[in-house]
């Protein structure tokens, strides 16, 4: 896997993390909406691609899955959010510009 690829994969894990914190109950589309809003291109099927980089955060307790393709906020330290924010900002700008 190149360093480019592996990159762009923790950004988004952090993107939807955040995102599922600040606004509460989420579904898979509407993390899909969001992320082609700012511009975020995901390989093959984005539901899926979403639902699979979730994976990681909700084994960490970061996200909690509440059924099929429905997701709400877990636990999540402040310094970890802290570097969360610190590394996609640039995307975050774009968000916000979107909406």
């Amino acid at each position: 896997m190149a360093a480019g690829t592996r990159s762009l994969r923790t950004d988004l894990r952090y993107l939807l993390v955040l995102h599922i914190h600040r606004h509460g109950l989420t579904t898979v589309s509407e993390l899909v909406t969001m992320l082609a809003d700012i511009g975020f291109d995901l390989d093959g099927r984005p539901s899926k691609t979403v639902s699979d980089t979730l994976r990681t955060d909700v084994k960490l307790d970061r996200v909690r899955r509440r059924g099929r393709g429905l997701y709400s906020p877990g636990a999540l330290r402040r310094s970890t959010q802290h570097r969360m924010r610190a590394r996609t900002d640039k995307w975050s700008r774009l968000a916000r510009q979107a909406e």
